[in-house]
Order: structure tokens, then sequence, then C-alpha cells
């Protein structure tokens, strides 16, 4: 995108040391006058005015600059660095002077290879050299993603000083880029035992849970029962062609993210939504190299009525990547969204593995989350203390809330603020080998 001298987007200002010219011409032109010295004042004025002729200078015409921004190596992931690359392209006729360059990131972005604790917005700053018409420079420099989600990176702008430093002339450049940081995946070891209420029983691995009809036409073999012969395939066919109903292969997982269920955590620290994308999107991997068919249960999924569809596992970190927070009601109404447990309520009884985050913040909210598992159905459970998560210290009933949830049937654990997800997913193996899940 091209820019010039667009009043809009040019602003001029005296620097400090204009402004303290200006500031001594004004004494000494007044001194000079109460004096009835005319060298004074006419040194004054000089001062006075030189800065004031400077920056209606520095407002002159800006050379047509074309700005390309792009981000290497994407996907871009939460917690790992990445580069930035500006490219500034003179269009114009005449070589630009130095100007120092600052863009602008937003927050969730830090500068550099480290994360800013802080999470504030900040910004890159660069000098760029003169550039001849009909060239360019580049600049490269890292971000790191501090949190999963949104990210915005720009505008640039572009700063001139005239030679003496008295006055600026700053060229705003407001095209954004937008990068989504999607949330780390882990790798996770091992894996869980569990009886579904598909009919293929239970599996070493996970459990096998209801599928679609697998119904097909296959040849007539020895031995096959004359009443599935399929007429019209062997009419067709010339040959005897029998139905073949195979047992259901498709496996599929339930995955829930409901900002509601979840404390909205203020400051710097991992947040709970955070915390919950992560773990989501690792079991999901590890699901996914298992055969299972992934399920988003989110805002966006129920509100487009796609819950139902399976979706590729990247395109699930990437909706787990956009699952905002959601503040509470005035009255403090932790209900959740009624629409997303009503239909991970209504896909679950079609079979299928749960795999849900909640908060200890507003127990009635879990009871509704725990009602959703079938009977005999299987489901995981991370129940993640509000308290650490809001910088407090860890709370009490975290654990009974556990303990409530595999009394129900589930095999859950508790999670507090500091627990990586692979921490988390070890407890709920030890959960499973001890023998937790009351069934």
């Amino acid at each position: 995108m091209a820019f010039d001298d667009d009043p809009t987007r040019v602003r001029a200002k005296l620097t400090d040391r204009g402004r303290g010219l200006v500031a001594a011409g004004a004494t000494l032109t007044v001194a000079g006058v109460g004096l009835g010295f005319v060298d004074l004042v006419r040194v004054g004025a000089f001062a006075l005015a030189l800065p004031l002729l400077v920056l209606l200078g520095s407002r002159r015409r800006w050379s047509v600059l074309r700005l390309d921004r792009w981000v290497d190596g994407l996907p871009v992931t939460s917690g790992v660095p990445t580069t930035v690359t500006v490219r500034v392209q003179n269009q114009g006729s005449a070589t630009t002077s130095v100007l120092l360059a600052e863009d602008h990131l937003s927050p969730g972005l830090a500068a550099g290879p480290t994360a800013n604790p802080a999470g504030t917005a900040n910004s890159v700053r660069f000098v760029c050299g003169p550039v001849p018409p009909e060239s360019a420079r580049s600049f490269a420099y890292q971000v790191h993603p501090v949190r999963r989600g949104r990210h915005r990176i720009g505008p640039l702008a572009l700063t001139r000083r005239d030679p003496l430093g008295l006055a600026s002339s700053v060229l705003s450049m407001p095209e954004q880029l937008e990068i989504v940081a999607l949330p780390a995946v882990h790798r996770l070891a091992g894996s869980i035992g569990t009886v579904g209420i598909g009919s293929d029983g239970s599996m070493p691995a996970m459990t096998v849970l209801h599928g679609e009809d697998d119904t097909s036409i296959r040849g007539y073999h020895d031995g096959d029962d004359v009443r599935r012969i399929h007429w019209p395939a062997t009419a067709h066919r010339g040959e005897l062609m029998v139905r073949h109903e195979g047992r259901p292969t498709s496996r599929r997982a339930l995955l829930l993210v409901d900002p509601l269920l979840l404390p909205i955590t203020p400051g710097p620290g991992q947040s709970a939504l955070d915390w919950a994308a992560e773990a989501i999107a690792s079991v999901a991997a590890h699901l996914a190299s298992g055969g299972f068919a992934l399920h988003p249960i989110t805002p966006e999924s129920v509100a487009s009525a796609s819950a139902d569809t399976p979706v590729p596992l990247a395109r699930l970190v990437h909706a787990l990547a956009l699952v905002e927070p959601e503040a509470e009601s005035p009255a403090g109404d932790h209900s959740g969204h009624p629409a997303l447990l009503s239909t991970l309520r209504e896909l679950a009884a079609r079979g299928g593995l749960l795999v849900a985050a909640a908060g200890d913040h507003h127990e009635p909210t879990l009871h509704r989350l725990l009602d959703t598992r079938p009977p005999g159905g299987a489901g995981l459970l991370f129940v993640l203390d509000s308290s650490s998560f809001l910088g407090g210290p860890p709370g009490r009933r975290t654990g009974a809330l556990a303990d409530l949830a595999r009394a129900r049937g589930w095999t859950a654990t508790a999670v507090t603020a500091g627990d990586d997800v692979g921490t988390g997913w070890a407890r709920l193996l030890h959960v499973q080998a001890s023998g937790g899940v009351v069934r």
C-alpha cells in the first residue's frame, strides 16, 4: 500500500530543541524591547522565527512510499518467537532522507525473542537509511506472541527530522498485519483405556465409540446368508452381490471450549482459557493420531451449526486460537452458553468421547457440564483452580470437585496455574490406572 503526504497522515511538530529555541527567542525579544537594545531584539526575533520556519518547511512533500509487511514461518504458535519483515519502497522521484521507523505491536505481542511479562502494547524501532527512487529497504525483527489469538502489527510511523534537529515530521502508514497465534500443542505420551458405548467395545488405546453406519456392497462369498443378497446390485453387475455391514470404524471426540466455563484471568499470567485451549488442542492431536474424528464444540461451531461435522486437526487448533473470553452478566450469571452444553449433550448421546476443561468458580455450571455425559459414555475433564489462575493461592475445593466428577463417571483431574499440559495428562493417566473412574 502506497502513502504520500496526505495531511491526515502527516504530523509536524517542534522538537525539544526547537521549543527551547522558541522560548529563548521570545525571552530575548521581550528583554531587548524592555531594555531598548535593538540588536538583542534582532537576535531574539531570529531565534524565535527560525524554528517556526523550519516547522513550516518540515511539511514539504514526502516521497510516495509503499509498505509491505509479512511474517516468516507461518503458522505462528504462542510462546514461539517469529520473524516479521518490513519492506519500505520509494516510488517517488527523489531520494528519501534518513527516517526513524517505529512499528507498533498490539498487546499480546512482545518485541524480541523473549516475552514481555506485562503483555502490554509496545513497539519496535529501527533506522531506515536513504532510499533512492524505485528502490527499497527491508528490515526484519522478532516478535514473541505472549498469548494465543489474534494480534495486530502496525501502524508504522516514519519520522523525518531537519538537519538542525528543530522540527520533525511524522508520516503514519496505517496498514496493519493481523496474525493468529495458535495454542501450543504438546506431545502427550501414553493412553487411557476406557469403555465406550460403541459396538466395538473396549480398546487398548482409547475408547471406540459410536460412528456412522458402515454398509457397503461386495461380491458373494460361499457361506454368506442369501438374505443379504442385494438384488439391484446383482442385476446391475451380473453377479451375486451382498450387503456387507461392517462395524463402525469412526471414533468421535467432542472437544468443548466454552469461555464462560472458565474464569476471566486479569494480569500478565497465562489465563485459564489459554491453558484450556492448549490442553484441548494437545489432547485432540493425541486422539487424532489414534484415528478419532474431531468435533470442536465452541461458540463459533455451535452458532454455525457445524459442531456435528468433523474437522481436521489444523482447523480445530485454529478454532481454539480464536475463542475469546466473555464477561459474565451483571447479575453474576455463570450459566455459560446453554446452546454449547445442549449441543454437547445431544452429540454425546449419539456416541463420542467428551473432552472438556472447566473452572471451579461456579459449581452449578460444573454440574451442568457433568450432566452432559450419557450413562456408559466416557469423558476427560480438567478442573482448573480458579483462585490460582486469578493470582491467588490454590483453592481447596478444586480437588473435591474433581473427585465429584470422577464419582459421576468422568476421568478428571485438578489443575493449578503453573501446571503444564503434560502434567495434567499424566494425572489423568494416574487416575485411570488407579481405578479412579466410577462407572
